[in-house]
């Protein structure tokens, strides 16, 4: 096996999950309904172009485009 990601943290927003995944070059959100099994991926970014911070409050910004797919 090979590590792929350095970490992830999760947020909780009105009953949605959210995983914020720091791999090698790029972050990623995904989000996913408390109980399901099934994660779906908002979108990625490159890591040169925002830091961390950014990009979570990118996510946080965009969550309400992206609660249908849990739906």
């Amino acid at each position: 096996m090979t590590l792929t990601a350095t970490g992830t943290a999760t947020f909780i927003d009105h009953g949605y999950l959210i995983d914020i995944v720091t791999l090698r070059n790029d972050y990623e959100a995904w989000i996913y309904c408390e109980g399901d099994g099934v994660k779906h991926l908002m979108f990625g970014m490159p890591k040169e172009q925002q830091s961390y911070e950014e990009f979570c409050e990118i996510v946080e910004a965009n969550i309400n485009d992206y609660r249908d797919l849990c739906d």
